[in-house]
């Protein structure tokens, strides 16, 4: 009786050590549909900071003096983000925290800052990249905690941007972090359409 005792409370304990190091599944699995929505939110966001700023009114704005010129900061129009406390937000809702400190790092001018509790914008328009043709997204589940979001995009002949002259695959990582998913653990990849 008393090796089965033993023997039952090692295996309670071995269950118990065994659970410790596992990660929570997620409860809600995003769909395909879900992942593709995400994908969309996630490109517009990055197009806000490489492609061109936020829609504004180019006629409301505040002068903020520069180093070595003033800077007009236009008033964003956005639904549901009026400060830049709402930009991080939204920003954070779709990416890693890596990924929305490293879009705010590269614009050292300070593409968008808050004037009297209004996110504002320098502007600017950067056009897209002519060369990049049809794309093609596939979505692969690699396990409970992550998904890769697979984009394939044809590469035009610059002088016709008529032929297909090649391809280019970039994967986009689709992650459960901190309860919750996000898309992309990096940034660099967006750039083949800007």
């Amino acid at each position: 009786m008393k090796k089965i005792i033993i023997l039952c409370a090692a295996v309670m304990l071995m269950l118990a050590l065994g659970g410790c190091g596992t990660t929570q599944a997620p409860a809600n699995t995003p769909t395909d549909a879900e992942i593709q929505v995400a994908y969309q939110r996630a490109v517009e966001a990055f197009a806000w900071f490489d492609r061109a700023a936020m829609p504004a009114d180019w006629e409301d704005y505040v002068l903020a003096e520069g180093e070595h010129f003033d800077w007009q900061y236009f008033r964003v129009l956005h639904d549901s983000i009026n400060t830049l406390a709402d930009l991080e937000a939204h920003l954070n809702s779709i990416f890693t925290a890596d990924v929305v400190r490293e879009l705010f790092d590269s614009h050292q001018h300070e593409l968008y800052r808050d004037f009297g509790g209004v996110l504002r914008t320098t502007g600017g328009e950067r056009g897209w990249n002519i060369s990049a043709g049809e794309e093609t997204h596939e979505i692969i589940r690699v396990n409970d905690q992550e998904i890769i979001y697979r984009v394939t995009v044809e590469v035009l002949d610059i002088e016709t941007l008529e032929e297909v002259v090649d391809t280019v695959v970039y994967d986009f990582n689709y992650i459960f972090e901190d309860g919750r998913w996000l898309l992309f653990d990096k940034l660099c990849d967006f750039s083949w359409r800007i």
